[in-house]
């Protein structure tokens, strides 16, 4: 058998496994999104609650305090519990999880970010 029919064998063979193979059935289904969906919301709830607790416990160190030098960084743990949640419903909605689009499409959560920011500077540099 000469090289020509032995490449045209072999083109045939890879057609025809290329023509069985069905693209589609390794797309996700609603089902699977759906499941990947409650699977990744089971870890980011009690991440989200760490988050909170150590950022909580943050803010009242004593050597947080004596290096702000003040105790009024407390006052931000419900901010940033907002922001928190705010970002959390938004994952929760029909987004896919890409943290610029979900910041950058919810004009409260930039809001209440700026608002962070700014009451942060306050507390560092005014009190």
């Amino acid at each position: 058998m000469d090289k020509a029919g032995k490449n045209g064998k072999m083109s045939t063979k890879f057609n025809n496994i290329k023509a069985s193979f069905n693209v589609n059935q390794f797309k996700q289904s609603d089902l699977t999104r759906g499941m990947i969906r409650v699977i990744l919301m089971c870890w980011f709830i009690p991440c989200l609650a760490l988050a909170i607790v150590s950022y909580s416990l943050w803010c009242v160190d004593p050597s947080t305090i004596s290096r702000i030098g003040n105790d009024y960084l407390f006052w931000t743990i419900p901010i940033v519990m907002v922001i928190l949640q705010l970002y959390s419903l938004d994952i929760e909605g029909n987004s896919y999880g890409d943290p610029i689009e979900v910041i950058l499409s919810d004009k409260k959560l930039i809001i209440v970010s700026i608002f962070y920011i700014v009451v942060i500077g306050g507390l560092l540099y005014v009190l």
